[in-house]
């Protein structure tokens, strides 16, 4: 039976009575007798908001036991962390994808032995399969790779086929569970971070962020609720929500395959949204243009043929390009990091090179959001955020840490 009393505290040590206990009260009806447990953190891969650990598992004898190892995923150590996932509801995302629709889509997820998530501490705790017998990471330990044409197709058709599989389906029985993906908390903590995140990408990437793609980030900025809407208005479906590398795997297998990691982000949102975040994070420019014409066409085709009406190659197209903008968006927020170490640096720095790249390309200006928010409330908010972008700019100028 599973309890809160199998919640982790953070820097708990992970104990081979724990880990009967959890395999028991889980998918392991009659669990080995497990002796000794050896935690570390996973050679490659991204834990997101969360504490993870690869636990290799062994029996009295020495030998390993079965399953060999898992990947144990707790509640994130550091408080300000676990404070926005609360806000943004993200352990709660990924606890009921594992626990109520992991195995009801047509890609490969980690298998659950064991979850747990208590609301009211916001701690969680999920015991799952470790792929690394199964297949590859996609990225090393930084989290960053670019894939080649005959990846990147493998996961855009892998997508397009849960995409059609829920498109505009939210009543559907199987999505009881899940969570819009851009709440009202979310717009309004994207909005504080957008305007610092602005600020700190026009000082370290002065390059991309010319005065022309400033201009248009600024009305972007000012607009950005009514952008969030517009942009998931519908039609809608099930989304990942986090298409990047790090997330990835690939079966080493004889037949190609798919499995994806961490749904944090999980929830009901806008599927072109998911395709044009993954043509950014995971394609390097000359590939996603070479390949992006023929992606839309396909991507579109496999949805209608999976029962999606009134949807035409248009209206994908268009919100492809208008999702850019929040592509745009996620890539600056890598500016609220902390960008000291300078392959991270050039790694934001090309992020965020390729977004706009990518809204040059696509002609997508049209689909600037206005300057008035849809309520009073969010419109003070909005006017309080961009007064302190104003004062934080000129703050920087007199540092001398930005021209002008």
């Amino acid at each position: 039976m599973t309890t809160t009393s199998h919640l982790r505290t953070s820097g708990d040590e992970i104990t081979p009575a724990w880990m009967q206990e959890v395999l028991a009260a889980g998918s392991e009806a009659s669990p080995p007798p497990i002796a000794r447990v050896v935690a570390n953190m996973p050679e490659s891969g991204f834990s997101g908001f969360g504490d993870l650990a690869r636990c290799r598992l062994y029996l009295p004898n020495g030998s390993p036991a079965t399953p060999e190892a898992v990947i144990v995923k707790s509640q994130d150590s550091r408080a300000v962390s676990t404070w926005f996932a609360r806000q943004l509801s993200l352990y709660e995302r990924e606890y009921m994808f594992y626990r109520h629709l992991a195995e009801r889509i047509p890609i490969r997820a980690p298998a659950l032995h064991f979850g747990c998530l208590d609301i009211k501490t916001y701690r969680f705790v999920l015991v799952l399969e470790d792929l690394g017998r199964w297949g590859r990471p996609a990225a090393g330990a930084d989290g960053f790779a670019l894939l080649g044409a005959a990846e990147a197709w493998l996961v855009i058709r892998k997508v397009a086929r849960m995409h059609g599989q829920f498109w505009n389906a939210e009543d559907d029985p199987r999505l009881r569970h899940c969570i819009t993906v851009f709440t009202p908390n979310y717009g309004r903590m994207m909005r504080t971070l957008f305007w610092y995140c602005l600020v700190s990408a026009r000082e370290y990437f002065p390059d991309t962020m010319t005065a022309d793609v400033v201009r248009w980030a600024e009305t972007l900025g000012s607009g950005l609720t009514d952008h969030l809407a517009n942009t998931t208005a519908g039609p809608r479906t099930f989304v990942h929500g986090d298409l990047r590398a790090s997330n990835l795997f690939f079966s080493t297998g004889t037949t190609p395959d798919l499995a994806l990691i961490d749904w944090q982000g999980c929830g009901i949102g806008n599927g072109l949204m998911d395709l044009a975040y993954f043509m950014v994070f995971c394609v390097d420019t000359p590939v996603r243009r070479s390949i992006e014409q023929e992606v839309l066409e396909e991507y579109h085709a496999t949805i209608v043929s999976m029962g999606a009406q009134d949807f035409t190659f248009e209206d994908c197209r268009n919100s492809y390009r208008r999702s850019m903008f929040t592509v745009f968006m996620l890539c600056l927020l890598g500016c609220s990091i902390g960008l000291t170490d300078p392959e991270l640096r050039t790694a934001v720095g090309a992020l965020l090179n390729r977004s706009v790249t990518a809204i040059h390309d696509l002609d997508a200006m049209e689909f600037l959001p206005g300057r008035n928010e849809r309520q009073f409330g969010d419109g003070l908010h909005a006017g309080l955020t961009r007064s302190g972008y104003t004062a934080y700019l000129a703050l920087q100028r007199l540092r001398g840490r930005i021209a002008g």
